[in-house]
């Protein structure tokens, strides 16, 4: 009976001793793949960027000072636009 008793103690230890085994290396693959993962730094990417000044545009003719009048009666409302020359030109 005594053989017994020691032998399911021991079968107890010995199981507890194989589980506590496995779980500390389930551990210790878990911390390796967590620090890999982590430890992995990303390319930089260098990217060149080209600036074109962009042309200066002169105008050359002001426009009058009123080019478009709006009169308001008892008739409605009356529009009245000039035509007004302006030229672009790039240097």
């Amino acid at each position: 009976m005594a053989l017994q008793k020691v032998l399911k103690q021991n079968a107890a230890l010995v199981t507890l001793n194989y589980f506590m085994k496995k779980i500390i290396g389930f551990a210790l693959v878990v911390v390796v793949f967590s620090l890999a993962a982590c430890a992995d730094k990303p390319a930089e990417v260098k990217k060149e960027v080209i600036i074109v000044p962009a042309a200066p545009v002169v105008i050359v003719k002001d426009p009058p000072e009123k080019s478009t009048t709006i009169v308001l009666d008892k008739n409605g409302v009356k529009v009245v636009a000039k035509k007004i020359d302006v030229t672009v030109k790039k240097q």
